[in-house]
């Protein structure tokens, strides 16, 4: 099967390194638009039995790099991947086919992506606001216990691995008031 790598929304930057170094793997490139997010994932990656289908243009507002990999090793993407930290930090979204996302269109996966990369967003600043409640001075918290008390639901909260992106801003904002000037 033909090696594709799908890409969306990426910077002039970003484009030519990718597909420079695409290029050398021998990877074919496919650049995302209207016409293709409208597609399912399979037929864009060309996949047998996977036609395109006469669907009308999709409008997205995802606004995040994007990469797909089709028909790649776990040993090729890490490859790539490591050729592509010599040029600059990736901070999008890289994602594989699968057999259970080649049936998805794309705008569908879209929307997917975006709340699993916000529920994630969500976690990692959990985590650094209670880093940062470790570096508070405790004679400067108005209320000491009540901080106490929330780092222990926050930690409880994450280690039940259930997460909702509200309740995870919640416990953030709470620590970060809680915590006040108290650096």
């Amino acid at each position: 099967m033909k090696k594709i790598v799908c890409v969306y929304n990426l910077s002039k930057e970003h484009e030519q390194v990718i597909e420079s170094l695409l290029a050398k793997q021998n990877i074919t490139i496919v650049k995302l638009n209207e016409k293709l997010l409208n597609q399912k994932i399979g037929a864009v990656a060309q996949l047998p039995d996977f036609p395109y289908e006469d669907r009308p243009l999709a409008e997205s507002d995802f606004d995040e790099e994007l990469l797909l990999f089709a028909n790649l090793s776990d040993a090729e993407v890490d490859q790539f991947a490591d050729e592509l930290k010599k040029h600059f930090r990736f901070s999008g979204v890289m994602a594989m086919l699968t057999e259970h996302n080649r049936n998805w269109y794309f705008i569908d996966f879209f929307d997917e992506v975006m709340k699993d990369h916000r529920l994630f967003k969500a976690i990692d600043e959990l985590r650094e606001e209670m880093k940062n409640c470790e570096s508070a001075d405790p004679s400067k918290v108005e209320n000491l216990k009540k901080l106490n008390d929330t780092l222990m639901e926050a930690f409880l909260y994450l280690k039940a691995q259930d997460y909702e992106e509200k309740r995870l801003l919640a416990l953030s904002s709470e620590l970060r008031r809680l915590r006040g000037a108290a650096i």
